[in-house]
């Protein structure tokens, strides 16, 4: 079943328009492949934030430094407690 769909601008990306009907909800990643002339799109499996976490953390070796790996939470935690101490007091 061929649908046609509309493109548009939008900052410097290029912006598809898709019918309701094909079951892609918002906010989806898809994966976009060119062959020739024909675009596949395939959506993308949801990543670990886990895994997100390892990945952006630098390469810190957090259980070197605080004797254990650290959870997402506990990660937030020191973050928030070192943001509010260089706060300006009231």
């Amino acid at each position: 079943m061929k649908q046609i769909i509309q493109t548009f601008t939008l900052g410097r990306s290029v912006v598809a328009t898709m019918p309701k009907f094909l079951g892609i909800e918002p906010g989806t990643k898809l994966q976009v492949q060119k062959l020739k002339d024909n675009i596949i799109l395939k959506p993308t499996k949801a990543k670990n934030p886990v895994a997100i976490v390892d990945k952006i953390k630098g390469g810190l070796n957090f259980k070197k430094v605080f004797g254990k790996s650290l959870t997402p939470e506990e990660l937030n935690n020191i973050i928030d407690e070192q943001y509010e101490s260089v706060l300006p007091r009231r």
